[in-house]
């Protein structure tokens, strides 16, 4: 059998530990009210923006604007290639340039004028010994 030294000192563990459990319980308790309130508030916010939305939508017209009709005949491609200036970003600075070669094999007969923003895909492109691009 335990001894009572032994039992007493449990008896204080446990107690330590409800101590803690019921001050985590507090304190999780207090920020779920707060991020509550928060999201009720933010209803209202929310609620109002899709009514200014859909008022906006109904009046617009159905018309296609021209810029978005195709051509028939495309004389010159201008590609703007966001990247990162910095890494820390994963495969972002590579995948777009891949999607930015596999553009240009596609388009190879066109001329293609590239504007890249970010100074990764910058010196990448200027690299790179594939990518035919005239950078402007």
């Amino acid at each position: 059998m335990a001894s009572s030294k032994k039992i007493k000192t449990r008896i204080k563990s446990i107690q330590s530990t409800h101590q803690i459990t019921k001050a985590m319980e507090i304190v999780s308790t207090t920020k779920f009210r707060r991020y509550s309130l928060l999201a009720k508030e933010s209803q209202a916010f929310s609620d109002s923006i899709q009514k200014i939305l859909t008022n906006i939508s109904m009046g617009v017209k159905a018309e296609r604007h021209p810029l978005f009709d195709g051509r028939e005949r495309v004389r010159k491609i201008g590609i703007i290639v966001v990247s990162s200036d910095r890494g820390l970003c994963g495969s972002f600075n590579s995948s777009t340039l891949k999607e930015l070669e596999k553009f240009r094999k596609e388009h190879e007969d066109q001329h293609i004028d590239l504007i890249p923003v970010g100074k990764k895909e910058e010196t990448i492109v200027k690299k790179e010994p594939t990518i035919s691009f005239e950078i402007t």
